[in-house]
């Protein structure tokens, strides 16, 4: 019987019998047929059965987990379903930052998401990252912050820069003297 030939494969790859498909002249043989002998089959002497790992089945689909940057530099992260809107977005990010949500531009992948769109509607999903651009009093506010870190940034690069090397003649011209005047 068909069934005993698939446990036979399943013994051998030491792997359940449900995770492997057999083929016999380019055509699968489904799991129904395994109550029927091997000759009702298409299964003769000489056969050639090939025997081929079942594909895995698909994931469930996961929430969505859309990465909200802000213009402080600052990140979160908000489980949301492809159904959620950029309205709900707006709130969210309202509620976790203060900015008015009539003062939030979004954009990802360089482009501006505008309207009350699906999440699915602007291709946002697992891993996405949207940018929060602030305007008119909420970006007023959020200066200091900005403020701030790009000047902890700035002191960063610098601190982590190499010393830079002065030629000779620049010496020359911090002590005053023309860099083609000779020392006698």
């Amino acid at each position: 019987k068909l069934g005993w030939l698939r446990s036979r494969f399943a013994k051998y790859a030491k792997g359940p019998a449900e995770r492997q498909t057999l083929w016999l002249g380019g055509r699968e043989l489904p799991q129904d047929l395994n109550g029927l002998p091997l000759i009702a089959c298409g299964v003769g002497p000489r056969s050639l059965v090939v025997v081929r790992a079942a594909p895995k089945p698909p994931p469930p689909p996961s929430p969505c987990g859309v990465v909200v940057c802000l213009p402080t530099g600052h990140k979160f992260e908000l489980p949301c379903e492809g159904s959620s809107t950029l309205a709900w977005l707006r709130d969210q990010v309202c509620e976790r930052t203060g900015i008015a949500t009539k003062d939030q531009h979004f954009f990802s992948e360089f482009r501006l998401l505008t309207g009350d769109a699906s999440f699915e509607q602007c291709g946002l999903r697992f891993g996405s990252h949207v940018q929060v651009v602030a305007r008119s009093r909420s970006a007023a506010a959020l200066w200091p912050q900005i403020d701030a870190r790009v000047a902890s940034l700035d002191a960063r690069r610098a601190a982590t820069a190499l010393p830079q090397r002065r030629s000779a003649s620049a010496a020359q011209l911090a002590r005053g003297r023309p860099a083609s005047a000779e020392v006698g």
